[in-house]
């Protein structure tokens, strides 16, 4: 899979072999959207094509919408659920550490000031916390409800990553690059581990402190995505608790 999303190569599909999509809906305005193009399917006849992905038509099979999956790449939660989840510590880090799985193409479009004074970019191919997390927050307050917006604080968590308060404790990353059809894009996929260390208090109006914050931030990459282009597919991730 991974030499053929480098050299742009197009794997073969078997008619008699059933493939998982993952779908992600960001926005809950999108689900009854979705669930009625669903129950369409689910009335008409089983040979109705579902979807179309390059020059492959698939049928609609099964749908998997819960949280308890083997998998572990399906599931639900609101804005208010993942908050009252940190706020009442039922996601805790053992040893101050925790995971983020990146399992599809991850890249950070960055910006910087060459020596004679020229902006350019660059693709940033490592996932530091400075690179990862105030990105996520910057998501949070775009997204969350009003009242939910100042309980991640970026200028704080970007001061705590600066400091050495977030760093990497472990890793098992490797180089990938995906062949699109004008361009190859570079990346990293696999798992690192963070360790938090220092002082976690909050300066300001959040009821969390910077731990819990950044705990928020790290469940919410499962629905948003981190670095680049996620709506393409790049940048897929999931929290796991201290898994190394």
């Amino acid at each position: 899979m991974r030499e053929a999303e480098r050299e742009n190569i197009h794997l073969p599909v078997n008619p008699t072999k059933s493939y998982i999509i993952r779908l992600t809906l960001l926005l809950g305005d999108l689900f009854p959207l979705f669930y009625d193009s669903l129950m369409q399917f689910n009335n008409a006849d089983l040979q109705v094509p579902f979807i179309k992905l390059g020059k492959r038509t698939f049928l609609l099979e099964e749908v998997l919408l819960n949280n308890d999956d083997a998998t572990g790449w399906t599931g639900f939660t609101s804005f208010i659920d993942l908050a009252a989840s940190i706020q009442q510590g039922s996601i805790r880090p053992r040893q101050d550490c925790f995971t983020l799985d990146f399992a599809s193409l991850t890249t950070f479009n960055r910006s910087s000031r060459s020596p004679n004074g020229e902006q350019s970019n660059y693709y940033a191919r490592l996932p530091l916390p400075i690179y990862v997390f105030p990105g996520l927050a910057r998501r949070w307050q775009e997204l969350a409800p009003p009242e939910l917006a100042e309980l991640v604080q970026r200028d704080q968590i970007e001061r705590y990553i600066q400091e050495d308060g977030l760093v990497i404790e472990d890793y098992d990353l490797m180089p990938h690059s995906v062949r699109f059809v004008n361009h190859p894009q570079r990346g990293f996929v696999g798992r690192c581990t963070y360790r938090f260390r220092g002082n976690t208090l909050a300066i300001g109006s959040s009821s969390l402190n910077i731990q819990q914050q950044i705990l928020l931030l790290a469940r919410l990459a499962f629905y948003t995505g981190v670095g680049y282009k996620p709506a393409m597919g790049m940048g897929q991730c999931r929290y796991l608790v201290n898994s190394f």
